[in-house]
C-alpha cells in the first residue's frame, strides 16, 4: 500500500509540473499572438497624441499671429514717433541702448507676488529686465537656475516721469509711481520709463501730494503697464 500511495504522490507531482508547463506555453503563445497589436499601438501613439493635440497647437498658432497682427499695427501707427525719437537721439547724440541678448520666455504661474517664467533659450543673469508682448516693463529677474525664472513685481524700481526722477512700486489695486517732486512737472498722460528706456505706463492722473510722505513728494496711478500673458522677453543687458 505504501508503494502505491509513492506511486500515485509522483504521478500528481507530474501533473502539477505539466499543468504548470502548460499555463506557461498558453501564456507566451498569448503574448506572442498580441505583440503584432502591441506594436500596432506603440506606432500608432505619436499619430493619436498628435490628433488630440493638434486643436491646441492651432489656437496657440492663430493667437501668436493675432499678436503679431497687432503688434504690427502698433509699430505702423507710432513709426512718426519713433522716427521724432530717432532723430532726436541723432541731435543728443544718445543712441537708444540695446540688450545684448534678447531671451524669450513663457508663463509657467503667477502669484500676487510674481511670475514664473521658463526660458528654453538660456538662464538670463538677476537683474535683467522682462518685458510683456509689447515690449513693456513688467519686472526683473530676481532669481534664475537651468532657464526657471523668478519675476516679482516692482518695488521701489527707478523711474522717469517725462523728466521727473521718481520711483514705481507695485500695489494691489495697479502700480503708482512715487517719490516725484512737488511741484511735479509731469501731468497726467506722461510717459513713464525704466532708466534704460523700458516703457513702464503713462501717468493716469496728475500728481498729488503723497499723505504716506508727509507730501514732501507726489504720487500718481500708472495705465498701460505690462498685461499678463504667456509669452515674455529677457532684455539681457
Amino acid at each position: 500500500m505504501h508503494r502505491e500511495r509513492a506511486l500515485d504522490f509522483s504521478r500528481r507531482r507530474r501533473r502539477r509540473v505539466w499543468r504548470r508547463w502548460t499555463r506557461r506555453l498558453l501564456a507566451l503563445a498569448v503574448l506572442l499572438a498580441a505583440l503584432p497589436f502591441a506594436r500596432a499601438a506603440v506606432l500608432a501613439a505619436p499619430e493619436a497624441l498628435a490628433a488630440c493635440l493638434a486643436p491646441a497647437w492651432a489656437q496657440e498658432r492663430q493667437r501668436l499671429a493675432a499678436d503679431n497682427a497687432a503688434l504690427r499695427t502698433a509699430l505702423a501707427a507710432n513709426a512718426e514717433l519713433q522716427a521724432q525719437n530717432t532723430a532726436l537721439r541723432a541731435l543728443l547724440h544718445s543712441p537708444a541702448p540695446r540688450p545684448a541678448a534678447l531671451y524669450t520666455a513663457r508663463l509657467m504661474a503667477q502669484t500676487g507676488a510674481g511670475l514664473l517664467l521658463f526660458c528654453a533659450d538660456g538662464t538670463p543673469p538677476p537683474g535683467a529686465a522682462v518685458l510683456d508682448g509689447q515690449g513693456r516693463f513688467a519686472g526683473r529677474v530676481a532669481e534664475a537656475r537651468d532657464g526657471v525664472l523668478w519675476v516679482p513685481p516692482p518695488a521701489g524700481e527707478a523711474c522717469f516721469a517725462g523728466g521727473d526722477p521718481a520711483l514705481v512700486q507695485a500695489a494691489a489695486d495697479g502700480w503708482q509711481v512715487t517719490g516725484l517732486p512737488v511741484p511735479a512737472e509731469s501731468a497726467a498722460g506722461t510717459l513713464v520709463t525704466t532708466p534704460e528706456g523700458y516703457w513702464l505706463g503713462r501717468l493716469a492722473a496728475d500728481p498729488a501730494p503723497d499723505p504716506g510722505d508727509g507730501c514732501l513728494t507726489a504720487a500718481a496711478p500708472l495705465t498701460d503697464t505690462a498685461e499678463t500673458g504667456t509669452r515674455f522677453f529677457v532684455a539681457a543687458e
